[in-house]
């Protein structure tokens, strides 16, 4: 698998989580409210990657944003459009949006997978 390259000082790094030792993208879509997941690329061969976004947030490592290692497709099958930001997670939290409890905040479908499909 392969490496992100090294984090440019003072940038943040991409919103990320790691399961089963494999980093998971948190993307929005255009589908409802709820964040999806992505895996990287590398582990469906063949599988061209792209970019966490086409459009580097400002605030992040333009480099780690551009490099295109993440699946077209989320761990649901759904297109996504740009890696949810950390700013975007906290305005979620302060809205009151992500009350495990309600199973709105992650999609059950992508975790589900997650827990299921990774090697």
């Amino acid at each position: 698998m392969r490496t992100p390259q090294q984090l440019i000082p003072g940038s943040l790094p991409l919103n990320e989580v790691t399961f089963g030792g494999h980093p998971l993208l948190r993307v929005e879509t255009s589908i409802g409210p709820r964040l999806h997941l992505v895996p990287p690329a590398s582990l469906y061969p063949g599988t061209a990657g792209r970019p966490a976004a086409w459009i580097p947030p400002e605030g992040y490592d333009r480099r780690q944003v551009r490099d295109a290692r993440w699946t077209p497709r989320t761990m649901c099958g759904l297109r996504w459009s740009a890696m949810a930001t950390h700013a975007a997670e906290i305005a979620r939290a302060a809205a009151g949006d992500d009350d495990p409890a309600r199973g709105d905040y992650v999609c059950p479908a992508c975790a589900f997978y997650a827990l299921t499909e990774l090697p």
